[in-house]
């Protein structure tokens, strides 16, 4: 018998490191609401000071993604057997040559693994300099995505995926991002 898994958590112990949730859009009736009051739960909970957010099937990975571990079982909707997409592991592997080697490199309380769809940051992300202003007015002024403060520590810029490949390119430029490409 089959039990679909609508959300799951994983925290890494016995030191909190990083914590992965996986919410199933198929075994849930609105998942941007679950989503919602996650991050609110999150945010208010825990003031987490870096968070990433992306939407990805579940066989190609994404609990291992977010850790750079891509190793996912299936890449096509056939579930033939070919792993993920070259440049998600291609970027999966890369940001994990740092996350798990050179951890000191990592930075996180100031620069940002990649871009992607949901980005939480800090004051010292949007304080950071990119072409002469902050991040913060980068991308206010270009309009890039949604910001907004979720708490006095935690902001949420969701950035639309046709945004992402020319954020990317601006912020590795500035070298504000830990994979480069």
């Amino acid at each position: 018998m089959f039990f679909p898994i609508s959300l799951s958590i994983l925290l890494a112990s016995p030191k909190f490191k990083h914590m992965s949730i996986h919410i199933d859009e198929f075994a849930v009736d609105d998942p941007g609401a679950v989503l919602a009051k996650l991050l609110d739960l999150i945010a208010t909970t825990l003031q987490p000071i870096y968070g990433i957010g992306y939407s990805m099937p579940y066989y190609w990975g994404p609990n291992t993604f977010d850790q750079g571990l891509i190793a996912s079982r299936y890449a096509t909707e056939d579930r033939t057997f070919y792993g993920a997409p070259p440049e998600i592991g291609r970027r999966s592997r890369a940001f994990s040559r740092t996350f798990l080697a050179n951890a000191s490199e990592r930075r996180l309380d100031v620069r940002m693994r990649d871009i992607f769809e949901l980005n939480l940051l800090s004051e010292g992300h949007l304080a950071q300099p990119i072409n002469g202003t902050t991040l913060k007015d980068f991308i206010q002024r270009q309009r890039i995505g949604r910001l907004n403060q979720l708490t006095p520590v935690t902001w949420q810029w969701n950035v639309p995926l046709a945004d992402i490949e020319p954020v990317r390119r601006a912020l590795n430029d500035a070298d504000f991002i830990i994979v480069k490409g």
